[in-house]
């Protein structure tokens, strides 16, 4: 599924979202395009949990340029737990986690991502 920049927006304050998306920058032996578990809910990542798992922090600034004006979105990358701009053009919804109630997440959390090792965690990154 391909949305909108702003229905991704929308899609990402609701949900934890995967997505898959082309590298800005090429890799010699990497894949061209990289998945990734983001997410704008604060529900889930301004919590207790998500502030002690995925180390969230509210961004302390604004990036230095319009983000809009190369077609990014600023998202919160679960996985490398970090905040990452992806291409709001060309970036495909795998698969929506809800969050609604916040529990759902959790417990799919607890069930499914807690369980995987790095090495899993950067092939879901490169697959």
């Amino acid at each position: 599924m391909i949305l909108s920049s702003t229905g991704l927006r929308q899609l990402l304050e609701n949900n934890v979202v995967e997505l898959k998306f082309t590298r800005k920058r090429i890799q010699p032996g990497r894949p061209i395009t990289r998945r990734m578990l983001a997410s704008l809910n604060s529900t889930i990542l301004d919590s207790d949990l998500g502030r002690q798992i995925f180390n969230f922090k509210s961004p302390s600034q604004a990036p230095a340029y319009n983000v809009s004006t190369y077609n990014l979105i600023t998202v919160f990358d679960l996985f490398m737990q970090d905040w990452r701009n992806i291409p709001s053009t060309n970036v495909e919804v795998i698969r929506v986690l809800k969050c609604n109630p916040p529990e759902e997440f959790w417990l799919y959390f607890k069930e499914v991502i807690s369980k995987l090792s790095a090495a899993q965690k950067a092939a879901f990154m490169d697959k």
